[in-house]
């Protein structure tokens, strides 16, 4: 049987297709619960069997919240709040979906640079780095940061958009540079491979 994971940005294949569909839905959806959140949600819900995860920010609006829930009940696991205080178009809710990877993390970016590698269970924080503070600033972002985190092999992709450091890959298990390329300010769509 295939996971039913959908493990990141459009999927595990990035490509927005699921292995397969059932031949008819129900008439009604089955709520399992409902959760409340402090401001409209932008950016994408990352799942695998057993957790579902997602970024949101507290209600004074100071700080990105990232939120893990038991697929099965909705009880929240853990959450991990990191300060991100600014004023982007359209509020400054994450715009970024979670990448769930096989190694037990889990890759978090808020749309004012703050990048995560958490760990999976228990939201530990195992790596961090702030994008313009790391690799300079890339100059205004009205939407702030806008592409999914990639994962290809043991790179973690990402796109501060600085001029010495437009793509960077970074070690998964170090976040440690691993080579960085120069080029234009992030773009607001996330990469495939």
């Amino acid at each position: 049987r295939k996971s039913a994971a959908w493990s990141g940005w459009r999927g595990p294949n990035r490509d927005g297709r699921v292995a397969r569909l059932p031949a008819t839905l129900s008439a009604e959806p089955y709520i399992l619960g409902e959760l409340s959140l402090a401001r409209a949600g932008l950016g994408g819900i990352a799942a695998t069997e057993n957790f579902v995860i997602f970024g949101d920010r507290d209600v004074d609006d100071f700080h990105d919240v990232f939120r893990c829930l038991d697929a099965e009940t909705g009880e929240q696991l853990w959450q991990v709040e990191r300060l991100a205080i600014g004023s982007l178009d359209y509020g400054n809710s994450p715009r970024t979906t979670p990448l769930i990877a096989d190694n037990g993390r889990v890759y978090c970016l808020g749309a004012h640079g703050d990048l995560l590698c958490l760990n999976l269970t228990d939201g530990d924080v195992i790596w961090e780095h702030n994008l313009r503070e790391k690799f300079g600033s890339p100059g205004e972002l009205p939407w702030g940061y806008c592409g999914s985190p990639l994962l290809i092999g043991n790179n973690l992709i990402v796109n501060p958009g600085a001029a010495n450091a437009s793509i960077v890959a970074l070690d998964s298990q170090t976040g440690d540079v691993v080579w960085q390329c120069p080029g234009e300010q992030p773009s607001y769509g996330s990469l495939k491979h």
